[in-house]
């Protein structure tokens, strides 16, 4: 298919109900260029995810599959925005995640991981994050502070 980077982010956005692979390997080929709409999505809150909910009569996807591709290539630059997420929003965030786990979490966080273990350490600690989350962002520390 030949997408335009609109209808690509349509497809992820709401893709419904099924891995939108094609559109997935496409997005990879242009993540520079739809990097900053990936970015806005991860930065959505979750009462902001169930608008468009709301207004699309569909589940939002575009989160979840931002994270996905921010780990495919390795985008350091994901991690603030992630972990921000998770910290500001406690259990609530898992709402718009779709099937995520923590292990599926621990993945993306190992792959976008910024390589401060000091930062990572403090963010493990802030107020607020989900027990879930914090458990998966102290195994990508444990996982980093064993390896330097």
């Amino acid at each position: 298919m030949n997408w335009n980077n609109d209808e690509l982010l349509a497809e992820l956005s709401f893709p419904g109900g099924f891995l939108p692979k094609d559109a997935l390997e496409e997005a990879q080929h242009r993540y520079d260029e739809i990097k900053i709409e990936l970015f806005t999505a991860l930065n959505l809150s979750p009462d902001g995810v169930k608008t468009l909910e709301t207004t699309h009569n569909k589940e939002y996807s575009l989160k979840f599959f931002a994270m996905y591709l921010a780990a495919q290539k390795r985008d350091v630059d994901a991690f603030a925005p992630i972990y921000k997420y998770f910290a500001a929003y406690g259990e609530k965030s898992w709402e718009c995640l779709g099937n995520m786990t923590s292990g599926d979490l621990v993945q993306v966080l190992t792959a976008v991981y910024h390589g401060d273990v000091r930062a990572m350490n403090d963010e493990v600690d802030l107020d607020g994050m989900d027990s879930f989350a914090r458990v998966a962002f102290s195994d990508v520390l444990g996982t980093h502070s064993y390896k330097t």
